[in-house]
């Protein structure tokens, strides 16, 4: 069953996003007045084929890709009837051969603006944007961060929940001066941060505001989990005990019993005062420890963050889902660009096993979070047909603005040596990407 999710979400995922990738060329195609002989979703074998018109739409055996055949194109020998031949591709003006080229990957931005948009009227949970206390030597502590303090704004632009908090300042990476208005007991406050120094590697480690030491408030702590035969498990603390406090002091936040643990003394006391279930409440004695020179009771806490639901209005959900569109091509374009200079590495290229691993938490997680996931996916397809690699779309494009400067068409033969240039870089692009996806697999 754990196999089975990320396979149907990946399948579902593909289906969509290809079916409204090369729609997007076959709808084109038509308006173009270029003739469509075949539309097919998968590649290799055709298992499914009906004729509607003049178009044949088929199901092919492999769900990773799919395309578009027009009239006269990719087969130079191919006969095409003279009646015909003003509906090849490549007899119809070159802008015309552009515009069905770049429509595929537009249309895969617009099924994610349109997905986005849904989703801000329908509403989102996410973590809400209230602080707890920050850790020691981060940036949010030199700032003077507090637990409750709501964060409102990132330079101007209003953030609703952890979620967007981490795509604003993912497209801030590098950016030496980040202005954020927090609101602090009904009070404007504004500080200042910096991600300079900052790269896609780093923040693909860590989110971006873990970096600056903004962690949302966690609420109720309790025990996640006891090392057998330590002082916590002897004292009898249990996976899901809530503690209320320690040593008489109230404890409200993860942060809080971590500061009381390493404040404790080894060999002294420590009192828990813990809750099993709402009419039952307890206390512990525990006697820490020292290990690697600290205090330690063996012990892992946990706690419930505060969420709030995310629920636009249809204006703002409009708005919100070109933000989101706009910030996550934006951040693509600055990975790119990062690994083009070497700033960045490869190995946060996704391949495959990562989407269709990413694809099953999406669908466990609900409707809306796998409606997100495909939105996400079909703004990455979109991007990277644009990338002016031969044989993907974008490349399609310069070649055409080339021929278009010489006006001239290339060769036959130059063709065929651009589009091995293209596969030979798609296949080195596969190799880097599920290599990343198997040292992921069996770190």
């Amino acid at each position: 069953m754990s196999f089975l999710l990320p396979l149907i979400g990946f399948i579902l995922t593909i289906a969509v996003v290809v079916t409204i990738h090369e729609g997007g060329h076959c709808v084109m195609a038509k308006l173009m007045g270029v003739k469509v002989l075949r539309f097919s979703l998968g590649m290799g074998p055709v298992i499914w084929r009906r004729q509607i018109g003049e178009t044949e739409y088929c199901l092919s055996l492999f769900p990773v890709g799919g395309y578009v055949k027009m009239l006269g194109e990719g087969d130079p020998d191919a006969p095409v009837p003279p009646q015909e031949r003003h509906r090849a591709f490549e007899a119809v003006a070159r802008w015309r051969r552009g515009l069905i080229i770049f429509a595929g990957p537009a249309i895969n931005f617009v099924l994610a603006f349109v997905l986005y948009a849904a989703i801000g009227a329908i509403g989102t949970p996410d973590l809400a944007t209230v602080m707890g206390n920050p850790p020691a030597k981060t940036q949010a502590a030199a700032a003077d961060i507090r637990e409750g303090d709501r964060l409102v704004e990132i330079d101007g632009e209003r953030v609703n929940g952890m979620l967007e908090v981490s795509l604003v300042l993912m497209n801030k990476v590098g950016n030496p001066d980040i202005r954020m208005m927090f609101v602090r007991e009904g009070t404007p406050v504004i500080r200042h941060f910096s991600l300079a120094g900052e790269t896609m590697d780093t923040l693909a480690e860590k989110p971006a505001f873990a970096v600056l030491g903004l962690f949302p408030h966690q609420k109720d702590p309790m025990v996640s989990g006891t090392v057998p035969d330590s002082p916590a498990a002897k004292a009898g603390l249990q996976a899901g005990d809530r503690i209320l406090s320690i040593n008489g002091v109230e404890m409200t936040s993860v942060g809080q019993v971590i500061e009381a643990i390493k404040a404790s003394t080894a060999g002294a006391e420590m009192r828990v005062a813990s809750i099993q279930s709402p009419d039952s409440v307890r206390s512990v004695t525990v006697i820490p420890e020292m290990k690697d020179g600290r205090p330690m009771i063996g012990v892992s806490v946990a706690a419930i963050p505060e969420f709030v639901k995310v629920r636009l209005s249809p204006l703002d959900a409009v708005a919100a889902g070109y933000r989101k569109v706009e910030r996550i091509t934006m951040l693509q374009i600055k990975g790119v660009g990062q690994m083009a200079t070497g700033e960045a590495s490869t190995k946060n290229l996704s391949g495959p096993i990562a989407i269709a691993d990413m694809a099953g938490s999406a669908v466990q997680s609900g409707v809306v979070p796998f409606i997100e996931f495909i939105a996400l996916i079909s703004v990455a397809l979109g991007f990277m047909n644009l990338l002016p690699i031969p044989m993907l779309d974008g490349g399609q494009l310069v070649v055409l603005a080339i021929e278009g400067l010489r006006r001239k068409d290339f060769s036959p033969k130059t063709r065929e040596n651009i589009m091995k240039t293209g596969i030979f870089l798609m296949l080195l692009i596969f190799v880097f990407a599920m290599n990343n996806d198997l040292t992921r697999l069996f770190a």
